[in-house]
C-alpha cells in the first residue's frame, strides 16, 4: 500500500470539495475537534476557509477558540468506496492564522480568501461569508493510496 508523493497528495487534496479539519483542545478538559470544512486554494500551498458571522453554534465558537490555542492543525480529505482497492487519503499539515474582517491590516488577505471561496462554491455567490477567515500555509503534504 503506497504512500502518495507530496505532489499527488496536493493534487488530490485540492480537487476535493470538503475536508475534515482537526484542531487541538483549548483546555485539558476539552476534546480535540474534528469538523468538516469547505476550503479554497490561494496557491499550491495556501488554503483558506471562512466562518459565518456571528459564529452562532457552540461547535463554531469552540472551533475558533481552538484555533487560538496554537498555530498548527491538520486537514484531511479521502475517498471511500466499497471497492477497497480504490481507497485513498491526502493530508495537509498546516500553520494557520486567523484573518479578522474588522482588522484593516488583515482585510486584504481575508477578502482574497472570500473571493477564492466564492469562485469555488456557487452557494457563496449570492451571500459571501462575513466572518473571520483562516489562512493555512501547508508545511507538509502526505497521503496514502490502496493502488500503486
Amino acid at each position: 500500500m503506497p504512500a502518495l508523493s507530496a505532489d499527488e497528495a496536493r493534487a488530490r487534496f485540492l480537487a476535493a470539495r470538503v475536508a475534515r479539519q482537526a484542531t487541538a483542545p483549548a483546555t485539558a478538559a476539552d476534546y480535540p475537534q474534528l469538523v468538516p470544512i469547505i476550503f479554497a486554494a490561494i496557491d499550491a500551498d495556501t488554503l483558506v476557509c471562512c466562518f459565518d458571522r456571528p459564529p452562532g453554534t457552540r461547535a463554531a465558537r469552540t472551533h475558533l477558540e481552538h484555533l487560538g490555542t496554537g498555530p498548527r492543525m491538520s486537514l484531511i480529505v479521502d475517498e471511500y468506496t466499497e471497492d477497497w482497492s480504490t481507497l485513498w487519503w491526502a493530508r495537509a499539515d498546516v500553520r494557520v492564522s486567523l484573518l479578522d474582517p474588522d482588522r484593516s491590516e488583515e482585510r486584504p488577505a481575508r477578502d482574497a480568501a472570500v473571493a477564492a471561496l466564492v469562485a469555488k462554491y456557487e452557494q457563496y455567490r449570492d451571500a459571501p461569508p462575513e466572518g473571520p477567515a483562516t489562512q493555512m500555509t501547508v508545511e507538509r503534504w502526505a497521503g496514502w493510496s490502496a493502488r500503486a
